[in-house]
């Protein structure tokens, strides 16, 4: 329960029991206690559930496919830079490089969002450059995570220009 929730409901108590109402004797008292408890029960039973929830399973493919076709895949490839194995993330980026499509390519750069690219690629910083300003957002929150030198070099080279 919320503490806000469970002192909005013992603040309540207190207060029937200064006015005089006992939970033995009054009718009032013994439902809203009731409703308490039933409340109560109901928040740590969708408590427990969420215990048993595992990792998502992530299937390589699916995200490759999200990619190619899909607009609103962002929650999809979130998860997937959260749980995927270094190994798939390689994988991934080698797809990145070899993608020309805009669209494409800021939804592979999502991935990296949260997550440190595997190695900088000349091919990413030029887009650094481009008209494309969503590319260009998407790629500077996928190098945000990134502490290499080069990253230094090129936002000089992009301040003196």
């Amino acid at each position: 329960m919320i503490w806000r929730e469970k002192f909005i409901l013992e603040s309540a108590l207190i207060i029937l029991l200064l006015l005089g109402y006992k939970p033995t004797t009054n009718i009032s008292v013994q439902v809203y206690l009731e409703a308490v408890k039933t409340y109560q029960d109901n928040i740590a039973e969708r408590k427990s559930t969420r215990k048993g929830r595992r990792k998502p399973i992530l299937d390589f493919d699916r995200v490759i496919q999200h990619i190619e076709q899909t607009r609103n895949a962002f929650y999809l490839l979130y998860n997937f830079s959260k749980y995927a194995s270094e190994l798939k993330i390689k994988q991934v980026f080698e797809l990145l490089l070899l993608e020309t499509r805009n669209e494409q390519l800021i939804r592979y750069l999502w991935i990296f969002k949260n997550r440190e690219l595997p190695r900088l690629d000349n091919y990413l910083l030029n887009f650094a450059q481009t008209d494309d300003e969503l590319l260009q957002t998407s790629l500077i929150a996928a190098l945000a995570n990134n502490k290499d030198s080069s990253l230094r070099d090129l936002a000089l080279n992009l301040i003196q220009e």
